[in-house]
């Protein structure tokens, strides 16, 4: 899996031409603000104890450490300003300890410190100053996938999912259509050009439209996409941006959503298909 673009890291959109970056913005966790490598790694991501310590939910005894009282401290932010109202902690930590107003929390790294020098120390390091990048990054992708300007998009933020397609099937059906819809309350609005970015340099998704495109009020405009697999198999994913301009507000603005399609055989993903207990 190549690595991810980095123009689009820092500003939230990719205009590179035939980039062969990463430009899949699902890999990024904003609850535990990790970006991963590939979808496999992000599904081992989402089903660990990090993960699930950071969506509160009980995995354990690791969320903090107190060096006064020398133990872990569950149940995040929460759990961390009870212990140190505690009786326990004030008497071990003596006149050092903070009143619990000035306890500190990174949201970057997602830990916390009990004293200024101690958090000040903290946000010195290569590796909070990397956190602090990413989640600025993150950010960028989440506004990029946000509507804007009285224009939505559908489907939203979960972007266009093509589904499986059988690879049982004959290699001629490996093609799929299927559409996203633009929505404005301004008649002033147009859509002036579309990019879609795959992390292979060559994107097997592809739209026709004519552009560029004056939106309507009275009705949506269709965006029809294409996905063709050329005779090969596995998980696809794609990123599409479209750019508007607002006449009256002279305005430019950017709308992106994924695009993601699957080809491989329809049985074995149903028998990996979750299951309630």
């Amino acid at each position: 899996m190549p690595q991810f673009c980095q123009q689009l890291l820092s500003s939230g959109s990719c205009k590179i031409p035939n980039c062969s970056k990463n430009h899949d913005s699902n890999l990024y966790c904003s609850t535990c603000n990790v970006l991963c490598q590939d979808l496999s790694v992000f599904a081992a991501h989402r089903t660990g104890k990090r993960h699930k310590k950071a969506c509160g939910q009980a995995v354990g005894n690791d969320e903090g450490r107190c060096p006064a009282c020398d133990v872990d401290v569950p149940g995040g932010h929460a759990g961390w300003l009870a212990h140190l109202a505690g009786e326990r902690h004030r008497r071990l930590a003596g006149n050092a300890a903070q009143p619990v107003r000035n306890a500190l929390y990174c949201d970057a790294c997602k830990k916390q410190y009990i004293t200024q020098p101690q958090f000040a120390q903290h946000v010195a390091t290569p590796l909070h100053r990397k956190k602090m990048k990413l989640l600025a990054a993150g950010a960028r992708l989440r506004i990029a996938e946000q509507d804007k300007f009285s224009v939505v998009v559908l489907p939203n933020e979960s972007g266009l999912d093509f589904g499986i397609i059988d690879a049982a099937a004959p290699a001629h059906q490996w093609l799929k259509a299927s559409s996203m819809f633009v929505q404005a309350s301004s008649e002033s609005i147009r859509l002036t050009s579309i990019r879609i970015s795959s992390t292979s340099g060559h994107t097997f998704f592809s739209s026709s439209l004519r552009l560029p495109a004056q939106l309507d009020t009275r009705y949506p405009l269709q965006l029809p996409v294409q996905f063709r697999a050329h005779n090969q198999r596995g998980h696809f994913t794609a990123r599409v941006e479209m750019d508007f301009e607002s006449t009256i507000l002279r305005q430019r603005f950017m709308i992106a959503r994924s695009l993601r399609a699957i080809v491989g055989v329809q049985a074995d993903y149903e028998l990996l298909r979750p299951t309630a207990p």
